[in-house]
């Protein structure tokens, strides 16, 4: 019903900002997606293990950037949607969907999403914590365990890419 959707997870941390920030910039920019910085903080240490948004490319804050321009798309940003704000009318015109794996279900949603996306902004904000627990047997943590997911999220991008003739223009991300 609303004109943006996040997908976030029920067990990490959102900064008080993290739903209104991510819309005022999309709504204000205009853009299909909205994406913030995110951290992954180890539960039991409460240390900051590495903080991820656009791979250190260097983009305009703030500021929406047509796709076309953006060399490397698919590389520029982590693959997880959990960081980002879309377009309701985007998923929709494009019938994106979330692959049925047991683990990283939401990299297939988020590389077709940055295909058919007609613009991005990037917010250089760090909105969003992953609290990741080491010694729990969860699926995230123990992603090692579902090897097979992954070659099946790359299985269908790349038939996916062929049905909508674009396997050539991402060519060169799909295989980094």
């Amino acid at each position: 019903k609303g004109n943006y959707v996040l997908f976030p997870d029920a067990d990490d941390e959102y900064n008080e900002n993290y739903i209104s920030g991510l819309l005022e910039m999309a709504e204000a920019s205009g853009a299909d997606i909205a994406m913030c910085y995110a951290s992954l903080e180890d539960k039991q240490t409460q240390e900051q293990v590495k903080t991820f948004g656009h791979n250190g490319y260097f983009y305009p804050k703030n500021k929406a950037i047509p796709t076309q321009s953006i060399s490397r798309l698919l590389t520029i940003t982590n693959n997880a949607a959990h960081n980002k704000i879309f377009k309701t009318s985007m998923i929709k015109e494009n019938q994106l969907y979330f692959l049925e794996t047991m683990s990283i279900n939401d990299m297939f949603f988020t590389m077709c999403a940055l295909v058919f996306s007609k613009n991005i902004v990037f917010m250089d904000d760090c909105l969003y914590t992953i609290k990741r627990n080491r010694n729990q047997q969860s699926i995230s943590t123990n992603r090692g365990n579902h090897w097979l997911d992954l070659i099946t999220t790359f299985q269908e991008l790349y038939a996916w890419l062929e049905e909508r003739d674009c396997f050539e223009k991402y060519k060169k991300d799909y295989l980094s």
